[in-house]
């Protein structure tokens, strides 16, 4: 009978989801090649091929199949069991860990010193990623989660902490050089990658057929754009109203912007560390609640103003 070991068998189950040996290594903070071993450790204490390798990937084959399936089964088990004694946990020590949106750390850095003074014997992990984490496979114990409208129907219990809006922002050089209220106006709106040539985010804008240009798809791209003198970016204004080299484009336009939820699995949520996390968060967004709102312009850029100053 062969001796499978468990450490293989999750690395497999890694890639098998992933698709990738590079995406899959990643995930677990290993070398690529470090998990094609692994890989191949497994299948030969199983006698059998795992993976077809294809031009697009990674595919499982029929004995691959069979393996997901029961090692998922395993994994669901020994996640389940993990998070029912943690969940017993009453102790403010050991690791915690919060997976959040890349353009909240600068926002929540403060505070996050302050829970880690409050509380030195808790270690705080960051995962920081834009894309949704399993708080089931214990991928994280507490998720910050951007939702549009609401959340939809699940197992995890938090609450909404925020709801934030984004308006127009670029440097003033480039306001002077490009009016956007020109017509024609040789402005330009900093693409954020969508398909299409007129993006929701841009017909409901102050300026809705000022072109778009590249493609930079997260905030600190947009901003870092914006400050080169690239275009109008549209970013949250959290973000904008903090950075001292962007101006708002006054007058409406806000995005209708996200709301974000702070959440945790139901097995968690008396777990005493993650308690106290979700208590910090609460509190952290709470004061923040005017700058998320976009209530705290600190710079506009009016082009009405702008004609009367100079006459």
């Amino acid at each position: 009978m062969a001796q499978i070991n468990w450490g293989d068998l999750h690395v497999f189950l890694e890639v098998a989801r992933a698709g990738s040996l590079r995406r899959a290594g990643t995930r677990l903070e290993m070398n690529h090649s470090t998990a094609s071993r692994r890989i191949a450790a497994l299948e030969e204490e199983l006698g059998a091929r795992l993976f077809d390798r294809t031009p697009s990937g990674l595919v499982l084959t029929a004995a691959g199949r069979r393996v997901m399936s029961a090692a998922e089964t395993m994994n669901r088990e020994v996640d389940d069991l993990a998070r029912q004694l943690l969940g017993e946990d009453d102790r403010l020590s050991g690791p915690v860990r919060l997976s959040l949106p890349g353009h909240f750390v600068s926002l929540l850095m403060p505070h996050f010193g302050e829970f880690q003074l409050r509380y030195p014997e808790i270690a705080l992990q960051l995962h920081v990623s834009y894309e949704p984490v399993s708080l089931t496979r214990r991928e994280a114990d507490v998720a910050l989660r951007l939702v549009r409208d609401k959340l939809p129907a699940g197992s995890l219990v938090g609450r909404k902490v925020a709801h934030y809006v984004s308006a127009p922002y670029a440097t003033p050089a480039y306001l002077e050089a490009h009016d956007p209220g020109l017509e024609p106006s040789t402005a330009a709106w900093i693409g954020w990658g969508d398909p299409g040539d007129a993006p929701d985010w841009v017909l409901d804008s102050p300026f809705p057929r000022l072109p778009r240009r590249g493609a930079f798809p997260d905030v600190d791209a947009q901003l870092a754009a914006a400050r080169t003198g690239l275009g109008l970016a549209m970013i949250p204004c959290f973000v904008g109203d903090r950075d001292p080299d962007l101006v708002r484009v006054a007058g409406p336009g806000l995005d209708p912007g996200w709301n974000l939820w702070a959440l945790t699995h139901p097995d968690l949520r008396h777990t005493a560390r993650v308690r106290a996390l979700l208590d910090a968060l609460y509190a952290a967004f709470d004061q923040h609640r005017a700058l998320l709102e976009g209530r705290m312009p600190t710079a506009l850029w009016s082009r009405e103003e702008r004609r009367a100053a100079r006459r």
